[in-house]
């Protein structure tokens, strides 16, 4: 399951550091899908979400497996719909809260001191980087996963 786990990660990684060289650090992660295609869009977050499940599953105690599904179910949504302004913003918007809900769960179900800690670096920088919040709290969220799984 860790190869799983990286090729998400390398799939993820690659296209996020190659939409910040070409247009920049966004707001959002999900201003890329108008930037640079709704279909890479698509593609990149759908394939990392859909290699991230088994993993996350099967790591979470039993009773909190479902959250191992949920979680990226939630970012499969996300990349079903991945324009946040127009008609497709609900599911877009609703679907990439409770992934970040259900992530935040898991990774305190499974190993507590991860998503803590990077709540703590979050309260830290978060007066220091004005543009950067919803980003950086979106960054810290997909990272709670990818850190315990591969830690």
């Amino acid at each position: 399951m860790v190869w799983m786990t990286i090729i998400s990660l390398c799939i993820f990684g690659a296209y996020i550091c190659a939409m910040m060289y070409k247009y920049g650090r966004q707001d959002v992660i999900s201003e890329y899908a108008y930037k640079g295609g709704a279909w890479l869009f698509s593609i990149c977050v759908g394939l990392s979400a859909a290699l991230l499940m088994p993993p996350m599953i099967e790591r979470a105690p039993e009773d909190f497996q479902f959250l191992g599904f949920l979680a990226p179910a939630a970012l499969l949504f996300v990349a079903a719909a991945p324009h946040y302004k127009n008609e497709d913003s609900k599911v877009h918007k609703w679907s990439a809260v409770l992934a970040a809900v259900f992530c935040v769960l898991w990774g305190l179900a499974v190993q507590p001191v991860v998503p803590i800690m990077l709540a703590l670096l979050y309260a830290l920088i978060y007066p220091l980087d004005e543009k950067g919040r919803w980003s950086n709290a979106e960054f810290f969220g997909l990272a709670i996963p990818y850190i315990i799984l591969l830690g």
